[in-house]
Order: structure tokens, then C-alpha cells, then sequence
């Protein structure tokens, strides 16, 4: 598997942070290095559980789409 996967640091789930996919498509925890830098065990942060004001902002800082403010105030669509 390639590419780079959401995850929390295990038994620390205050921040999700970015990191290169395990080798193994099955594996749920592994050791690994986050984008930020932090060697740890890895737990992978299943798509329901994303939450992008819990996100590590020095992991995903080069990954982040800057969208212009709202005029008005207005939140924008749904």
C-alpha cells in the first residue's frame, strides 16, 4: 500500500496526524514516523473519525487547501 494515512498516536488521541501507509493492507496499528516526526505506534483513524480541527498542523501544513475568507459572514454551502 501506498501513500499517506491519517493516524493517531496510540493511547494519545488528541491529534491526528499524517504518515506514510504500513506495508500491510490489513495491519490496524504499526510502528511508524508521522509527517511531524514522531516515532510511535501508529493507529489508523477510520474515514468516519476524521475530524480536520483535530489535524496536526505541522504534519499536514504542505497539505492543506487555503480557501479565501467568507464575505458577510456567511459560512459558505453545507
Amino acid at each position: 500500500m501506498a501513500g499517506l494515512v491519517r493516524t493517531w498516536i496510540k493511547d494519545k488521541r488528541d491529534k491526528q496526524h499524517l504518515a506514510d501507509a504500513p506495508d500491510n493492507e490489513i495491519a490496524r496499528e504499526w510502528q511508524g514516523t508521522t509527517r511531524c516526526g514522531i516515532q510511535a505506534t501508529l493507529v489508523w483513524v477510520p474515514y468516519e473519525r476524521v475530524d480536520v480541527h483535530e489535524q496536526c498542523d505541522a504534519c499536514s501544513s504542505k497539505f492543506r487547501t487555503v480557501y479565501p475568507p467568507s464575505e458577510g459572514g456567511h459560512p459558505g454551502p453545507p
